[in-house]
């Protein structure tokens, strides 16, 4: 969910990290108890911050919850750029989170690598195992983010982040879903898919696509209800609209009438009003159908339409205090700056196959041929349309 909260509603999305600011000193306390250092938040977190999931397994193992709450930092600086949250929370929370990483990791010296070992993965159908992609790759963005922001960083966590092992097959140009995967072993739901996006790991379009291709009739269909969303995205990105719209289809089978409520699995049952599903479709209408990118110093845009629809219109998209209105239609997709605010910097459009770029004015209404296009804020010695 917070993806989406943070480009429509980037004040509640500021919310969901003040709460883990907040319980920090919960975090600290619950990584002693681990013999770790640093800041480790729990699996299910509530008021106070401590932990209260009821089974061990997702306490002890699955801390890539550790990653998702630095990656979400990361998200909140690359979308507001706001230097005094970045002092006053953000570098205290990655800060934490880093120093979680680098005490977790272990060295191989034979390998000359890093390794993280007895985890669970995204897909909880296994736990206590080695070197989890997603896990491995979201604690690499952490430190090298933290590399970046936090003042006199220690040297490691960039060593770390370099040299942290991603498993990877050669032979078949994939990602293993940790040490030892075999390809007969059915996975719960989307997990090194999810190096593609949202983490955009660094790999060839080959690779990208051997993700899906392998995983995708690997994935219980049976799972929960945000898996197909981030299969739908992750075609969109390789520009297969037709694969896209069968997952994106499937990714709302959750739906139960008469109020719209989400299931957490297709028959029913698990978690009822599962959010985590509503939040895997909306990320498939903006960060799929509209294809946006976070990046640090821009956004990126490249838009398609649904199957069977003639124009989406997405509203109040948030950048650097800039509300930003996007339509997309069948060949050509239109951008409007709604408001700014008064120290809001203007923000440039740039047709990424042209080169061409245009002022966003506020209320000036640009027009561009659907596919990639970048929105960044102005610099004086550009020359703008």
């Amino acid at each position: 969910m917070y993806p989406t909260l943070l480009m429509l509603y980037p004040e509640l999305a500021r919310s969901l990290v003040l709460y883990r600011f907040q319980r920090m000193g919960a975090a600290r306390k619950n990584a002693k108890t681990h013999n770790v250092s640093g800041t480790m938040f729990p699996w299910e977190s509530a008021f106070t911050g401590c932990p209260v999931c009821p089974e061990e397994v997702y306490s002890n193992y699955e801390i890539h919850v550790n990653g998702d709450i630095g990656f979400a930092v990361e998200q909140y600086w690359m979308v507001t750029h706001d230097q005094e949250w970045l002092k006053e929370v953000g570098i205290p929370l990655i800060s934490g989170i880093a120093e979680f990483w680098a005490s977790r990791v272990t060295y191989d010296d034979v390998a000359n690598d890093y390794v993280i070992n007895a985890v669970m993965c995204p897909d909880e159908y296994h736990s206590n195992v080695n070197n989890s992609a997603f896990t491995n790759a979201v604690a690499k963005r952490n430190l090298e983010f933290a590399s970046k922001v936090v003042p006199s960083a220690p040297a490691t966590w960039s060593d770390i982040a370099q040299r942290l092992r991603i498993p990877y097959n050669t032979t078949l140009r994939y990602h293993p879903e940790y040490d030892g995967y075999n390809l007969n072993v059915t996975v719960k739901q989307a997990d090194v898919i999810l190096l593609g996006y949202p983490l955009m790991f660094n790999m060839t379009q080959e690779v990208r696509e051997n993700d899906l291709v392998i995983y995708e009739p690997r994935t219980d269909p049976d799972g929960p209800a945000m898996t197909k969303a981030m299969f739908a995205i992750g075609w969109l990105e390789l520009g297969n609209v037709r694969n896209a719209s069968t997952s994106f289809r499937e990714s709302y089978q959750n739906v139960r009438e008469p109020f719209k409520v989400w299931t957490e699995y297709p028959s029913g049952d698990g978690a009822v009003n599962f959010i985590t599903g509503m939040g895997g479709f909306l990320q498939a209408v903006v960060f799929g159908y509209g294809g946006l990118r976070l990046h640090p110093d821009e956004i990126r845009l490249n838009p398609k339409l649904p199957e069977n629809v003639t124009k989406l219109c997405v509203r109040g998209l948030h950048y650097r205090g800039n509300v930003i209105d996007f339509t997309i239609g069948s060949t050509e997709s239109e951008i409007c700056v709604r408001s700014a605010d008064i120290e809001a910097r203007l923000l440039v459009l740039q047709d990424v196959e042209s080169g061409e770029e245009y002022y966003l004015d506020v209320g000036k209404v640009v027009t561009f041929r659907n596919g990639p296009v970048i929105v960044r804020e102005y610099e004086q010695n550009t020359v703008v349309t």
